[in-house]
């Protein structure tokens, strides 16, 4: 019987935390998601397979277990050849730092390290249009990195993500698969991706995506990550900016004239990804109340605006788990 190792790449921003969420755990007769503790897969994989992974990720935000690089990569791959010999079926592991461009090299060790147990590799990869990519990951940014804001769209990078993993398993075995809202039926993508590798039992409810936050979150998000330790330690900042994510208000935009020198910028890289899937990119719509940001001055006066209603709105949320002193500072003024 011949098996399968599935490697689901992402990219970012395509339905890969509901995907990993409704796969955990997974099992059925010929088929198992790959038995670690987090259902996204990256840190583990970059953690054994990157020569080095420090550059990838910033130690606040890598979970416990994979921080100390050096000394847990013996561990990681000990334990990963024990689940990729536990049995014969075929496994899906799914993380979307496997696309980075910088991750080309990693790919190759991966590769080498699991063939010797599967007969075929097949490589699951979406793709999105890419204003909506590049909006989608300059709020990531946003969201988590205390820094200003710039509407210099990051590139796509749609081939730099792709080719050599073509290259290491060949174009048959990578599945390309548009990501946008008329390509899904019932199910969404995490259907879609269950349909590609083959499950046989049914997949929970989807219950893990990322809800793409408004501008006004954004910009309070941002706010506390960028704002000085106060009274309360930073800390507290964290966790404020942590809450102010669900705050809700107007999609983001980038402005008009970014987007058509972007896509002009990358037209050939593009052109590259729309033959990968057979069919063009649908064009970006923008939604109608979205807000074009054009520079930090604008997202922090966003911020400002917005900060009197957030204190109302976040008070209830954490105002019975606070001491007083905590109470006084978010009641609404």
């Amino acid at each position: 019987m011949t098996r399968t190792l599935w490697l689901h790449i992402g990219t970012h921003k395509t339905g890969t935390t509901a995907i990993q969420s409704a796969f955990h755990k997974y099992s059925d007769d010929g088929l198992r998601y790959l038995a670690l503790p987090h259902p996204n897969h990256s840190f583990p994989i970059l953690t054994m397979f990157q020569t080095d992974p420090e550059r990838f990720f910033s130690n606040a935000r890598v979970p416990y277990p994979y921080r100390d690089f050096a000394r847990n990569r013996p561990k990681l791959l000990h334990r990963f050849k024990q689940l990729l010999e536990q049995d014969r079926r075929d496994i899906v592991i799914s993380g979307e730092s496997m696309s980075r461009p910088g991750f080309a090299g990693g790919h190759e060790a991966l590769l080498d390290f699991c063939r010797p147990h599967f007969d075929r590799v097949q490589v699951v990869v979406y793709l999105r249009e890419p204003v909506s990519f590049v909006t989608s990951m300059l709020a990531e940014r946003m969201k988590t990195t205390p820094t200003e804001f710039r509407p210099v769209p990051e590139k796509a990078m749609y081939r730099a993500r792709l080719e050599h993993w073509i290259d290491a398993v060949g174009r048959d075995n990578v599945h390309v698969r548009p990501f946008h809202r008329g390509a899904f039926g019932v199910g969404g993508v995490v259907a879609d991706f269950g349909a590609v590798v083959g499950v046989t039992k049914p997949l929970p409810e989807n219950k893990g995506s990322n809800i793409s936050p408004s501008t006004e979150a954004l910009a309070v998000t941002n706010h506390y990550l960028r704002k000085p330790a106060g009274v309360l330690g930073q800390q507290w900042n964290r966790y404020l900016s942590i809450l102010a994510r669900e705050f809700p208000g107007h999609p983001l935009a980038i402005p008009t004239k970014r987007v058509a020198l972007y896509l002009r910028a990358n037209s050939d890289d593009i052109a590259w990804a729309e033959r990968l899937l057979g069919e063009p990119f649908q064009a970006y719509e923008s939604h109608a109340d979205a807000i074009e940001v054009r520079d930090d001055e604008v997202f922090c006066k966003i911020a400002e605006d917005a900060l009197p209603a957030f204190r109302k709105w976040v008070a209830p949320k954490v105002i019975t788990s606070l001491p007083w002193m905590v109470r006084k500072v978010l009641a609404p003024k």
